[in-house]
């Protein structure tokens, strides 16, 4: 939700749950002046559906009513199945192992898996942290409201690092995406167990948006 202060004017984007349920006494970081915040009004729940009881056409069958006996296979058979359940697992297993690069830059956590595994796959924006995030609304010269955010991306290793491009999302209390954009640090590259600071500006604020998220871009 965004707050403005009676005083001055200046706009702040919370998270909804910050000011309660209850509402809370703010104060504003420019002017120091102080207001009593009211939570957010929530829309009325929608009514719980009502579920038709299931017809007796698509019950379960009870165990052992009209269930076929199961026969035995005979060896050719079982090693058809073997050979077939080999060919399916090569399909599968063959892309994991190809496409390992890949994999690891669109979903980092298996990354881990691949280390069990004896392969070293690294990714974009590995051991880089963002920290002191900082959001406040702006206003341009058409008196248009505007996100700017600002923070440190940290790097946690002992070596210097590739800054990837950054993806920003704003999300509303239910986290879902209502809008993203792209930007750059300062610089693209960053020393062994140092910071770089960035900023990003976004226009045209949703109304629903309550928080932003930052990843890095894999340019996939």
């Amino acid at each position: 939700m965004i707050l403005t202060c009676p005083e001055c004017s200046t706009k702040y984007l919370v998270a909804s749950h910050a000011v309660g349920e209850e509402g809370r006494t703010v104060r504003c970081s420019k002017c120091a002046a102080t207001w009593f915040q009211a939570p957010e009004e929530k829309e009325n729940q929608e009514p719980e559906e009502n579920f038709e009881p299931i017809p007796e056409s698509v019950k379960p069958i009870p165990e052992g009513s009209s269930v076929p006996a199961i026969t035995e296979e005979n060896d050719y058979g079982t090693i058809k199945g073997y050979a077939a359940a080999a060919i399916i697992f090569a399909i599968l297993v063959t892309p994991i192992l190809f496409f390992a690069k890949d994999i690891v830059k669109s979903y980092p956590a298996t990354s881990l898996l691949y280390s069990t595994l004896g392969m070293d796959i690294t990714y974009p924006g590995e051991y880089l942290a963002f920290e002191h995030i900082e959001t406040h609304i702006e206003n341009d010269l058409d008196g248009k409201a505007m996100l700017a955010v600002s923070g440190k991306i940290l790097n946690l290793s002992s070596s210097q690092k590739d800054i990837p491009e950054i993806n920003a999302m704003l999300v509303d209390n239910n986290g879902n995406e209502l809008a993203n954009w792209n930007f750059n640090a300062i610089d693209n590259i960053i020393s062994s167990e140092s910071d770089i600071p960035f900023h990003t500006i976004y226009v045209d604020i949703p109304t629903e948006a309550v928080s932003v998220k930052f990843s890095f871009n894999n340019n996939l």
